[in-house]
C-alpha cells in the first residue's frame, strides 16, 4: 500500500483556487487508487480550525469523511515543537513514502525526512504583475518558492505557461517538470438537458447568451477586459 502525505492547509481552510485544487485531486485518487492511502496534515490543530466558518463547510466535511484519508491535527500547544519535531515524527509514525506539497510551499519538517517530495506550482503570476500583491512580502514568498522548487525530486505545473516561467525564473531543469493540467470535478461530467438550461434561465432572469463565472472577484483574474471583449 502506497502511503502519500499531503500538505492540508488550502484543502482545509479554503473553497477556491487551491482548495480546489487539493480536494479534487485527493477525491480523484480516492476514486481510482482506493488502494492508497492519504494522509492529511493539517496545518493548525482541529480546535483553532473547526472556528472557521469553512472548515464546516460540505467540500470539505466530504474530503475528510473518506475512508482512505486521514487528517493529521497538531496539538492546541506546543507550536515550536510541532514545527521542529512533531510533524518530522508523525511522517515517520503514519509511514509516509511521498510528500506532496499541493501549493507552493513544503514545510521545514518535510524537508529534514529523507521522503521523496513532490510539489505542485500553479502560477508565477507575482513575477509578471507584482502590483497585483500590494502589502505581501513577495522576496520571502520567492525564497520559499524556489526553496520548495529546488528540494523537490518532481514539480507538477498546472500549464506549460507555468513550466516555462518555472525554467525561466528559477533556472530548474525542464525535465524535473511535468505538466498535469487540473482536474473537472466529476460533478460538472453531467451535461445538462435543455429543458434543465431553460428553467435555469428562468429562475435566474438570464439571457440566451450570458457570462457564467465561478471564480473568485479580484483584479488578477483580468475580469474586467473580458466584459469589456465582450461589449456588455
Amino acid at each position: 500500500m502506497l502511503t502519500i502525505g499531503f500538505e492540508g492547509k488550502r484543502l482545509l481552510s479554503s473553497l477556491t483556487g487551491f482548495g480546489t485544487y487539493s480536494r479534487t485531486l485527493i477525491r480523484d485518487i480516492c476514486r481510482f487508487y482506493p488502494e492508497t492511502r492519504c494522509v492529511l496534515i493539517a496545518h493548525d490543530s482541529y480546535k483553532a480550525l473547526n472556528k472557521l466558518p469553512t472548515f464546516s463547510s460540505l467540500e470539505i466535511q466530504q474530503i475528510k469523511r473518506l475512508d482512505s484519508i486521514k487528517v493529521v491535527y497538531p496539538p492546541s500547544t506546543w507550536h515550536l515543537y510541532w514545527k521542529l519535531l512533531g510533524a518530522k515524527r508523525t511522517l515517520y509514525s503514519q509511514g509516509i513514502d511521498i510528500y506532496h506539497g499541493l501549493a507552493h510551499q513544503i514545510p521545514r519538517s518535510v524537508r529534514q525526512k529523507r521522503v521523496p517530495i513532490v510539489l505542485t506550482v500553479h502560477d508565477l503570476i507575482y513575477r509578471h504583475y507584482p502590483g497585483l500583491f500590494s502589502g505581501e512580502d513577495l522576496n520571502l514568498y520567492e525564497s520559499q518558492l524556489l526553496n520548495a522548487c529546488s528540494i523537490s525530486e518532481k514539480i507538477v505545473a498546472v500549464s506549460e505557461s507555468t513550466k516555462r516561467d518555472i525554467v525561466n525564473f528559477f533556472s530548474i531543469s525542464p525535465q524535473k517538470i511535468s505538466v498535469i493540467y487540473s482536474a473537472c470535478d466529476y460533478r460538472y461530467h453531467t451535461i445538462a438537458t435543455a429543458e434543465k438550461i431553460q428553467q435555469t434561465r428562468s429562475i435566474y432572469g438570464l439571457p440566451e447568451k450570458y457570462l457564467l463565472y465561478v471564480g473568485s472577484m479580484s483584479e488578477r483574474k483580468n475580469l474586467l477586459s473580458v466584459v469589456k471583449s465582450l461589449n456588455i
